[in-house]
């Protein structure tokens, strides 16, 4: 039962989520900002305790199961690594993110509708995209966008990962304009664009334009008209190709052709590839062989930086997610931690006529994720687990919906 009107406890953790997912990207190497997440989770659940009569209620969703079986292995994973602080470091991690995001998940569980967590995910981007420009200065980021040799450095952040953030942000913006046709929305993803292009991020570029032209396409997919649905497919690939092209052409955007060519050279074989390049492939490579030699559990969970320094000299991660976890987790850790999506996907699915617009929100999300983790680590990421979260809760919370339409059905005068 609520207590009187709960719209400004709920604005306040609204306002605090916004913040949480705004630490994790431009606080994340102070000291204070990492442990907001703690600090700002136990603020919630004071809030959220107070707000409803016998305080917060929590149950055991597949969220938490998936998430703390991942953790344990995590944990596990230590008896056979060469470095055990590492793996139990990354069970500490994982832990941690399921005790915070136990508590965020239980108070948006008491809600019937998941959209405010689509516009926090917009608002902590924006805030992200404001915080990088007054960081660097719009001058140096203008100069920085137009050359490869004057990427930004990784100063608060590494760039990669406030180049991704602001491709989410941006598909989320567009979410909210062809579902409400607001074209005002579409004027905030200027500093989103801004950053993308300083930074020079690849991952972000790519993510960002190919989750608009996916969203176009989901959007048409329950159009039963065959011939249109066919020509709007060829229609919105014309465009997209023809956005990057012209994207490419702009000044400010020569940086980032650059690097993408030298990424498709690194691709074909071809000389012009640049060492980043070409030193991702190889760690591709190398993270394969030693997944060979230890198959089933690894070297393990956070151990591959031994790869790293072997051939490079350099303690780092595979910068490939699929290729992280073979390497670090053997068959069993890729397993445990990709059952999240065989288990999202299929419910996406099951669902989709029960809610038509975010099934087609999350096809987005969960394709690009599965596309990202080709370039990049996430399974530590307290983003990529709060994105998850979302999509948990929004099983949840339709099962409920099929659940009550199902008794209702059954016993139409049961609410007489």
């Amino acid at each position: 039962m609520k207590i009187g009107t709960n719209k400004i406890p709920n604005y306040i953790v609204n306002v605090l989520t916004v913040f949480l997912l705004f630490t994790f990207t431009s606080l994340n190497k102070i000291t204070w900002g990492r442990y907001a997440f703690l600090g700002i989770t136990a603020i919630i659940f004071v809030i959220s305790a107070s707000t409803y009569c016998g305080g917060v209620k929590f149950s055991v969703q597949p969220f938490h199961i998936f998430l703390f079986a991942f953790a344990v292995y995590c944990g596990i994973s230590s008896f056979w690594a060469v470095n055990p602080a590492m793996s139990i470091s990354d069970f500490k991690t994982i832990c941690s993110i399921l005790i915070c995001y136990s508590v965020i998940y239980a108070h948006y569980q008491k809600e019937n509708s998941i959209n405010v967590l689509f516009d926090i995910i917009k608002y902590s981007g924006l805030a992200v995209a404001l915080y990088t420009i007054c960081f660097y200065g719009l001058d140096d980021m203008i100069i920085s966008a137009s050359d490869e040799n004057l990427r930004l450095g990784n100063s608060f952040a590494n760039v990669n990962n406030i180049g991704v953030v602001m491709a989410f942000t941006i598909i989320m913006i567009f979410k909210n304009f062809i579902t409400k046709r607001n074209y005002k929305e579409l004027l905030l993803m200027a500093p989103c664009i801004v950053v993308i292009a300083a930074t020079q991020s690849r991952k972000a570029m790519i993510s960002a334009t190919f989750g608009i032209f996916l969203m176009l396409i989901v959007i048409n997919e329950k159009n039963k008209n065959f011939y249109k649905r066919f020509f709007k497919f060829f229609c919105v690939i014309a465009i997209f190709v023809f956005c990057i092209y012209a994207i490419s052409k702009f000044s400010a955007f020569v940086g980032m052709s650059e690097r993408l060519q030298s990424m498709l050279d690194a691709f074909n074989g071809d000389k012009g590839a640049d060492s980043s390049s070409l030193k991702r492939l190889n760690m591709i490579r190398y993270g394969i062989n030693s997944f060979k030699q230890h198959p089933f559990f690894g070297i393990g969970i956070k151990n591959t930086y031994i790869i790293t320094r072997r051939y490079w000299g350099v303690n780092t991660y595979l910068h490939n997610n699929y290729v992280e976890l073979l390497a670090g987790g053997g068959i069993f850790g890729f397993t445990i931690y990709y059952s999240i999506y065989v288990y999202l996907i299929y419910n996406v699915i099951k669902y989709k006529n029960v809610d038509r617009e975010n099934f087609g929100v999350f096809t987005v999300l969960l394709i690009i994720m599965l596309v990202l983790d080709y370039g990049i680590v996430t399974y530590y990421s307290k983003l990529q687990y709060f994105y998850f979260m979302i999509m948990f809760l929004h099983i949840d919370l339709v099962k409920k919906r099929v659940e009550c339409f199902s008794e209702d059905t059954k016993n139409p005068q049961s609410g007489i």
